[in-house]
């Protein structure tokens, strides 16, 4: 059981939102996410500091995290635990592909199908062909979204691989999030150690008064124990455990990668030379 706040007043402002041409109506809860085939342990710290900034949400307002952490460190999976263990949440998804990195508005056309606004408000091109103050307008309709959302309940906004989304969404992204104000919105943007692409502004208002760092860091060997018993279904003793930790630096992906490419009676004596995982951290 965590100590950080799991709930607080669901107090809201219901005002209405701004007067926007062409603004898309209220959003709808999205569906919840579909079993996960990866294991989950530890990160208690962790999903209590993103439950203290929910309950800040509830009652003072807009709040911003950036959750980052090295590849297959386990940032994805630690924001759909979050996310599971809060399932009234109205969620809006969407993520960053290095391939769509160029496309305008790849991000804000996704957002908007997690909201279920079809039909597509906005049309991602890969050529720029609106004018330079278009992320604003974009950025009004987002603005517009989540206040009329936010008034039945907190929203939380969740973009992952941040650092891969298109330069305009982020900026029409940013302008929205900077204006949300006392509406009960969370954004969580999932980011690596470098997140040298994202607007500088994203970056600042994290480090605000409004906003945190997640810093979501190796697993400890009791968590990779935890971790192997649940992948393979037998316990695994201590001292391998240790060295699995170490052997993989307590990366889960790679802790998962040697799990299932090794036979699970090799786990359970010792092993004086540990093989190199499958995978990469890409």
């Amino acid at each position: 059981m965590r100590g950080a706040p799991r709930s607080a007043s669901g107090t809201t402002n219901s005002g209405p939102a701004d007067t926007i041409p062409g603004a898309p109506p209220p959003l709808r809860p999205a569906c919840r996410a579909t079993p996960r085939d990866e294991a989950f342990v530890g990160r208690e710290h962790e999903l209590g500091v993103l439950d203290t900034l929910l309950a800040q949400v509830r009652t003072d307002g807009a709040r911003i995290a950036l959750v980052r952490g090295a590849p297959g460190i386990g940032k994805t999976a630690l924001v759909r635990r979050f996310l599971d263990d809060h399932p009234h949440l109205t969620a809006v998804r969407g993520s960053g592909d290095e391939g769509e990195a160029t496309i305008s508005y790849a991000l804000v056309d996704q957002l908007f199908g997690s909201m279920g606004l079809g039909g597509g408000a906005l049309l991602a091109h890969i050529e720029r062909v609106l004018p330079v103050e278009e992320p604003i307008v974009v950025g009004r309709l987002i603005l517009a979204a989540l206040i009329r959302s936010s008034v039945a309940g907190p929203v939380v906004v969740v973009v992952d691989d941040a650092h891969w989304a298109d330069v305009d969404s982020l900026r029409a992204l940013l302008f929205a999030v900077r204006r949300l104000g006392a509406y009960p919105v969370l954004t969580i943007l999932v980011v690596p150690p470098d997140e040298a692409r994202l607007p500088a502004g994203l970056g600042r208002l994290a480090e605000g008064h409004t906003g945190i760092t997640v810093e979501v860091g190796r697993l400890k060997p009791t968590d990779v124990q935890a971790l192997a018993a649940a992948a393979t279904g037998s316990p695994v003793p201590g001292l391998v455990a240790h060295r699995l930790c170490a052997h993989t630096l307590g990366n889960p992906r790679h802790v998962l990668a040697l799990l299932m490419e090794t036979p699970a009676d090799h786990w359970q004596g010792w092993e004086p030379v540990l093989p190199a995982p499958g995978c990469s951290a890409g």
